[in-house]
């Protein structure tokens, strides 16, 4: 059969045989040289065709849908975006979740990182690379929808959201992370004081799980007990939702306890290493008392991390109001992660991308949710409960004859120290109420 010798079928064979060659590094001479001479051949079998009047093979850099002109004309960036922007502020900050005003400072923060030079073809905007990311963070949208809004190439939304999200926790984690030292925690226990009703608490510390498609051969390593492939979301949180800090990646299938023990957030605190302030009596006179994290069930009791007491028929008042003032102070955390996923819907699905960029989606998550918190005027504050102090029942302050103290030193201890206090100098009305009409 004869063979037609067009530049198509050259271009198969020179493609076929690189493929063939690939498996064989290093090259033989005389084969790189087959190659060399055959790459030289379909250039003049081209140039030929092109002067015969046939149509060379047509490249393109992109899809006309996805050209500059197209980009600028019919893109959301600089129609939709634009409007929005300059005339409808509140549907500007329901799209991407921040006021106009915002969104530049954002924008004069994060553009320099992600500023490409004008080579051979124009480069896509910074603004638009923070829009579509921004637009993705806020939505979780598929990257085809993306790519239909803002006319870029699909491949190319991947490459931006990859970029972008690193860009957002390597410029903002200096601006919205506290350097935290003595002085600082101090400020986070005022907070909770102030706010929660807890004294010496320097955070409320809890994980949340993070649904992700399951990488290539791991298992059941990221399947955790609700079902999903997952990761953590290890966090540390002020009076005031915002994060301290934050540890992301741990595989779902570890529990809470685990995760913040094998951390290196957990692994400072256990050696001494987060230049808490010194153990400080909380009434005077009193025994001193070391600052401390509040958890739930899953964290393990420590002299740095409070824990409630086992719920059980045993539980007399000093536990229920230990637990009621803990839970307290532990929810803010709760409402952190819940804010995070109202905000940032993408962490509300499994986060299609892969591992490495899933771990740069929640950093960044994170930075904007601290970021809107610190900068966003028109944000809602955690609202300190109304209590009627007027309704309460009149209990006796006294611990029960059988309620034995524990060892001095020991764990147990700093816990019953609490207990005792927030009977006594630190109760608060409204405290009966609830340790004896609910379940702490």
């Amino acid at each position: 059969m004869e063979v037609q010798l067009n530049s198509n079928n050259l271009q198969k064979v020179i493609l076929a045989l690189l493929a063939r060659e690939k498996k064989k590094l290093p090259w033989e001479k005389s084969h790189r040289n087959t190659i060399l001479g055959l790459c030289v051949t379909l250039k003049k079998v081209r140039e030929n065709e092109a002067n015969e009047g046939h149509d060379p093979v047509k490249r393109l850099w992109v899809k006309e849908l996805y050209s500059v002109e197209n980009r600028l004309s019919y893109g959301a960036s600089d129609t939709f975006v634009r409007t929005l922007r300059e005339q409808y502020p509140d549907d500007f900050y329901n799209f991407f979740r921040m006021p106009p005003d915002l969104f530049e400072t954002l924008l004069s923060i994060v553009g320099p990182s992600i500023t490409k030079q004008h080579h051979i073809r124009e480069p896509i905007s910074p603004r638009i690379c923070l829009e579509l990311t921004i637009r993705w963070l806020a939505t979780g949208d598929n990257f085809e929808t993306l790519s239909a809004l803002f006319r870029v190439s699909p491949s190319s939304v991947s490459n931006i959201i990859n970029e972008v999200t690193l860009a957002i926790w390597a410029c903002l984690k200096p601006l919205v992370f506290r350097k935290l030292n003595q002085e600082e925690w101090r400020k986070i226990a005022r907070g909770f004081k102030n706010e929660w009703d807890y004294d010496h608490c320097v955070g409320a510390v809890d994980s949340k799980l993070v649904k992700i498609i399951p990488p290539p051969h791991c298992g059941s390593l990221v399947y955790d007990y609700k079902g999903h492939h997952s990761i953590h979301l290890h966090a540390i949180v002020d009076a005031y939702q915002i994060f301290t800090l934050v540890d992301v990646g741990a595989a779902g299938r570890q529990s809470d306890g685990g995760v913040f023990r094998a951390s290196k957030i957990g692994q400072m605190f256990i050696n001494n290493q987060m230049d808490l302030p010194p153990p400080e009596p909380l009434i005077e006179g009193g025994p001193d008392m070391p600052w401390v994290l509040v958890a739930d069930e899953a964290f393990g009791l420590s002299n740095f991390c409070m824990r409630p007491y086992p719920r059980s028929r045993a539980m007399n008042l000093r536990k229920k109001v230990f637990n009621y003032r803990l839970s307290r102070a532990r929810r803010i955390v709760e409402a952190a992660f819940g804010t995070l996923v109202r905000v940032w819907q993408v962490l509300g699905n499994p986060v299609k991308t892969t591992l490495k960029v899933t771990i740069q989606t929640v950093h960044a998550c994170v930075c904007l949710h601290n970021f809107l918190i610190m900068y966003d005027e028109r944000r809602e504050r955690p609202q300190r409960e109304v209590h009627n102090e007027d309704v309460f029942q009149v209990i006796e302050h006294e611990i029960e004859a059988d309620d034995p103290r524990p060892r001095e030193g020991s764990l147990e201890s700093v816990r019953y120290e609490f207990s005792r206090y927030f009977m006594n100098e630190g109760a608060v009305n409204f405290q009966w109420d609830r340790a004896m009409n609910y379940n702490f």
